[in-house]
């Protein structure tokens, strides 16, 4: 952190542990470059197909959570899940979005420990391989119910409200910085879910618009964040990152970057930027 010409970080708690573990350094608040992603007419072709496939139709509600052990076991937080969902009106579909499995943390077989109590309702797990097919599939979603953090990201791409549940504190800021806060909920505190669901589907239209609105100064702060590391990259020994004080760098950190790694940049930002 202390050689690093510049930190950039996605939300407020992020700064305040970067500034504890570097004294003196001065880390810029941008945004998840997920904000950028967006649904391709293939992903939402592939959509359709897929809950097409399952037999879901009209207002229905996806749910990404997250296989971990928090306070309690996998097992215990899986029946007050299910139970919590399970008192959800009858008429909406549950859709469950795994966005982990096969190492690690496994959100398919989590999630399929949660289905299973949920009987004599519609639910199925779809699978999704690409931020934008995730997109394309809340899109056409009533509102997400997301444990996970870029759960409740690209619910924003897709302009669906969505109420996280909150474990750490980058899922609550990510809900904050789309103006739903009032929708978290704490994984402690699932019996409240129902009526916080209730909440975010009778104001529907309200949230939407709350995310458009929000949406477009969060891509914006995060194009200045990659336009500033164009510009590093080019070779400019000054930058600015938003309303933040231009910043100077030090040319051998700069000229240090090898030309892979200056290539690798470049088209990971062109990949989230879709270009």
């Amino acid at each position: 952190g202390q050689a690093a010409t510049l930190l950039l970080v996605r939300d407020g708690s992020s700064a305040t542990e970067v500034s504890a573990l570097v004294p003196g350094a001065e880390p810029v608040i941008v945004a998840d470059p997920a904000h950028l992603l967006t649904a391709s007419e293939d992903d939402r072709r592939h959509s359709t197909g897929l809950l097409a496939a399952v037999g879901v139709s009209g207002d229905a509600v996806a749910v990404a959570v997250r296989a971990w052990d928090f306070f309690e076991g996998q097992e215990a937080l899986a029946a007050r899940l299910a139970r919590a969902l399970d008192k959800l009106p009858r008429e909406w579909p549950i859709v469950f979005v795994p966005c982990q499995w096969g190492s690690g943390a496994d959100d398919r077989a989590f999630s399929e420990r949660i289905r299973g109590p949920l009987s004599g309702r519609a639910t199925a797990i779809v699978e999704v391989a690409t931020g934008g097919q995730a997109i394309a599939l809340f899109e056409r979603m009533a509102l997400v119910v997301s444990a996970r953090n870029h759960g409740v990201l690209l619910a924003g791409c897709a302009g669906v409200p969505a109420v996280a549940l909150s474990y750490d504190p980058k899922v609550s800021a990510s809900a904050e910085a789309l103006g739903h806060g009032p929708l978290t909920q704490g994984l402690g505190e699932l019996g409240q879910l129902p009526k916080v669901v209730d909440r975010a589907r009778g104001r529907r239209d309200e949230w939407v618009q709350t995310i458009a609105d929000r949406r477009a100064g969060l891509a914006e702060r995060q194009e200045g964040a990659f336009a500033a590391v164009d510009r590093l990259l080019a070779g400019e020994r000054s930058v600015r990152v938003g309303g933040a004080s231009p910043r100077a760098v030090t040319p051998r950190l700069v000229d240090r970057v090898p030309p892979p790694l200056r290539r690798t940049l470049r088209a990971l930002r062109a990949r989230v930027r879709g270009r």
